[in-house]
């Protein structure tokens, strides 16, 4: 099981500019929720108004270092500021007079805030504060794909002419990654991919030799021997039901075992999935055995990925429609340092085509902007998510569903901005543009649970992201140097054009090419 990290071992985000708030503030969901759940413990979040960005001279430091000096500085940088902030509120939680009054307090320095499950007792407690944070209801996050409910079971899912004496699977043929490792030689080997899903199929003949082994834990002892929080974490962590098993388990019927399959599968058992198959991937679940999963969860396992080296995360799962300020503020500070510490986020854009619409269609953490654009000010501003649409079968047609810009970073309808960027606005302005780039997203054949493969069965944003996330894998064998703007510039640049000509709120900047990025990587 996962240890409880206590007194000093606990580090959070806390980087300089003045907050917008003199106290502590009770979101509305949360108020809600204290009035329908009395004596029940609620998911909380604790969001800090602070900047996310490291001190200048720690940014011109880290200009042209290895990844792994940026990433552990970054890391550092983080933790060491993280405390004078969130002091106060720690003291609380885990006093010994709020003893059963707060659970799984857990530090998400990442994103500048604290999680954790509480009564009214404590939540009203924080709330007296001056420290400038606001106080929110965890928010459920929902996967974007639509699968068979059989799970497409039983195929052998060859279907496509085999180079290598296996089958490849046609979407790693349309976007060309089978003429990467044949004829560029590259296969993402020495790449760590994090993978955020509902677990792996650990066993599955295609994935078993791909799944990270964390050097630092001797198996099955019991001790934490890494000292990361994290007991005989082997293969990753099981952040929804907190334990040590990432299997996929739960009710989503082998989701992350598909994505995982799109990004790495080797092929083992005769059909090639993945479009990196040389590439490593850690395992972390972030839905329970019952099938849901929460921002809280997904922060936590990408500050466990950065920790531990992922080069580039997938994450197949999003928030659509309104949310606050807050917590929009939580998640650009949250992906801005994981893109300083040099790790790119893909995400899925999101299946909300026909049940939303822009500014709210994309999901949250894909409406943050990429690590890339080509615009002027006062349009130039970056964050760290390249957002993932999807295309057709065996086609450069939309996929259906796929989620579509403009987003923006504001409260639609309110005309307020979200500070510190105040960056993004939308009627007025022309939003910002979202997706940024598209990959097959229909009828994708991919591993599935128990073994074997789901055959052309699977559609959603949620098969397109992992395509992207194996394209960075290929491209980082060739040069590891490459950061997260690098990668996300190289993909949009190559892709191929369509819609109307440039960028654009429907493919992004189009579909991707995986020869065309690879060749461009210097």
């Amino acid at each position: 099981m996962k240890r409880l990290i206590t007194g000093s071992c606990f580090f959070l985000l806390a980087i300089g500019v003045a907050a917008m708030a003199s106290a502590v503030t009770i979101d509305p969901a949360l108020q809600d929720a204290l009035l329908n759940k009395q004596g029940e413990m609620i998911p909380v979040l604790m969001l800090f108004e602070n900047s996310d960005g490291a001190d200048a001279e720690l940014i011109l430091e880290l200009q042209g270092k290895p990844s792994t000096k940026r990433r552990n500085a970054v890391i550092a940088a983080l933790k060491k500021k993280a405390l004078k902030v969130h002091r106060n509120s720690l003291d609380i939680l885990l006093g010994p007079s709020r003893a059963g009054q707060a659970e799984k307090v857990t530090s998400l320095y990442f994103a500048n805030a604290i999680t954790f499950s509480g009564d009214q007792a404590v939540i009203e407690a924080l709330a007296l504060q001056t420290d400038a944070a606001v106080l929110t209801l965890d928010y459920e996050m929902t996967t974007d794909a639509v699968r068979p409910a059989d799970d497409g079971r039983g195929s052998d899912g060859s279907e496509m002419e085999a180079k290598d004496g296996r089958a490849n699977v046609w979407n790693v043929e349309w976007i060309g990654a089978d003429d990467v490792w044949n004829d560029l030689g590259y296969t993402g080997a020495g790449v760590i991919v994090g993978h955020i899903d509902t677990g792996v199929w650990l066993t599955h003949s295609d994935l078993r030799e791909r799944l990270w082994e964390n050097p630092g834990e001797i198996p099955n002892n019991g001790i934490d021997d890494d000292n990361n929080g994290y007991i005989d974490d082997i293969y990753g962590w099981d952040f929804g039901d907190d334990d040590n098993n990432p299997n996929d388990d739960n009710g989503n019927g082998g989701h992350g075992t598909h994505t995982a399959g799109t990004a790495v599968g080797d092929g083992t058992g005769g059909t090639n999935t993945g479009v990196a198959p040389g590439a490593t991937l850690i395992a972390c679940k972030a839905m329970d055995s019952a099938g849901s999963a929460t921002v809280a969860t997904v922060w936590e396992c990408q500050q466990y990925l950065v920790e531990n080296g992922a080069r580039v995360m997938t994450i197949s799962m999003g928030v659509a429609g309104t949310v606050p300020n807050s917590l929009l503020r939580s998640e650009r500070f949250n992906s801005n340092n994981i893109r300083m510490a040099g790790v790119l986020i893909c995400n899925s854009a999101g299946n909300e085509h026909l049940a939303e619409n822009p500014p709210v269609e994309v999901g949250m953490s894909s409406r943050c902007p990429a690590p890339w654009n080509s615009l002027d000010v006062p349009y130039s501003s970056t964050s760290g998510v390249m957002a993932i649409g999807g295309t057709g079968f065996m086609s450069d047609a939309i996929y259906s569903l796929s989620s579509q810009g403009p987003v923006t970073w504001n409260s639609p309808g309110h005309g307020i901005l979200v500070d510190p960027w105040l960056d993004w606005p939308y009627q007025p302005g022309d939003g910002l543009i979202k997706p940024d780039v598209a990959a097959p997203g229909t009828n994708v054949n991919s591993t599935i649970r128990y073994g074997g493969y789901s055959g052309n069965t699977w559609s959603g944003t949620s098969m397109a992201c992992p395509h992207a996330a194996g394209l960075a894998a290929l491209m980082l064998e060739k040069n590891p140097s490459l950061s997260p703007a690098g990668l996300d510039s190289i993909m949009e640049l190559s892709a191929v054009d369509l819609h109307a000509p440039g960028k654009d709120n429907l493919f992004g900047s189009g579909r991707i090419d995986a020869v065309a990025a690879v060749n461009m990587v210097p």
